[in-house]
């Protein structure tokens, strides 16, 4: 029996993940992918218009998520990374098909955001007086996950490249006797 909370609480955790039977690297890409899902959620997408210039006065504004247009493609790149993730041997690595399509998947979260973001920057920019579009930090969000998700899956990216399981440090060295 562990002495300390701390041990205990590792322990704990331990046997919860070795009860979910799913290897760290379908593990980790599905938590990404949550984290996509989470931002797209988040605004993509914020919108005012000056309407000072129709005796209305002031501006008025907006936010819009990534359940639209081409935000639909992020989705449907998460729910590939889940299902490639959750289908085959749960217990092994990515083998070479499902790794592929869990890759396809993170890129289309990629490509998707960044096709949103170029068309948000289309109309922000683009000669409509008085209206003001700008990408919201779940777009961005997005970019980022979807990066990650691809360097996890292909490798770039290693808890610790001997073993594949993170190790805490060593714990400091005793304080000097006086």
């Amino acid at each position: 029996m562990p002495k300390s909370l701390t041990s205990r609480l590792n322990q704990n955790q331990t046997v919860y993940m070795q009860q979910i039977n799913l290897h760290q690297q379908k593990l980790i890409a599905i938590i990404i992918a949550v984290v996509g899902l989470i931002a797209l959620i988040l605004p993509w997408q914020s919108v005012s218009i000056d309407l000072g210039g129709f005796g209305m006065g002031g501006t008025r504004g907006n936010s819009v998520n990534g359940f639209r247009g081409w935000g639909i493609l992020s989705l449907l790149g998460i729910l590939t990374v889940v299902v490639a993730s959750v289908l085959g041997d749960k217990t092994k690595p990515y083998d070479a098909m499902f790794k592929n399509i869990a890759m396809g998947g993170f890129g289309a979260i990629v490509v998707g955001a960044i096709i949103y973001f170029i068309r948000i920057q289309q109309v922000g920019g683009g000669g409509y007086a008085g209206v003001k579009s700008t990408a919201g930090f779940g777009l961005w969000i997005s970019i980022v996950v979807g990066l990650a998700g691809l360097a996890w899956v292909a490798g770039l990216i290693k808890l610790n490249p001997s073993s594949g399981h993170s190790t805490p440090s060593a714990p400091p060295p005793p304080p000097p006797k006086a």
